[in-house]
């Protein structure tokens, strides 16, 4: 929010502040996508755990998957967010695709979570 605070009265002002808002929205990006990665490494040691873990806590597996699936969508809204605002799209298509990606692999261990769940669970 500093960055919006910057002066603009000359055109070198104007063009300093808006780099300076860019670098800072891209940056309010890469955070959130940064929690995306470890998200889905999350839902990979839960389904690990579902997979060969006690089963008498394989609920406790799937809530832990369930919740970092969750933390992935609530941070997947965030860069898209900061995304959105960006003048020149572009700058951020190469977060989008990783995220993508994320949330691609994050629906294919949804999918295997489910069979465990049926599978070893009984659910």
């Amino acid at each position: 929010m500093a960055k919006f605070k910057m002066p603009k009265e000359t055109d070198e002002q104007k063009s300093a502040r808006e780099a300076a808002i860019t670098q800072a929205t891209l940056n309010a990006a890469h955070i959130p996508l940064h929690v995306s990665q470890h998200a889905v490494k999350v839902m990979e040691l839960a389904l690990k755990c579902a997979k060969s873990g006690l089963q008498s806590a394989i609920s406790d597996s799937a809530s832990g998957f369930a919740m970092a699936r969750a933390a992935l969508t609530a941070a997947g809204y965030n860069v898209r967010i900061n995304l959105n605002s960006l003048e020149d799209k572009s700058l951020g298509e190469r977060m989008l695709s990783e995220l993508a990606d994320l949330e691609s692999a994050a629906d294919k261990l949804e999918g295997e979570m489910q069979v465990v769940m049926k599978e070893r669970g009984g659910i």
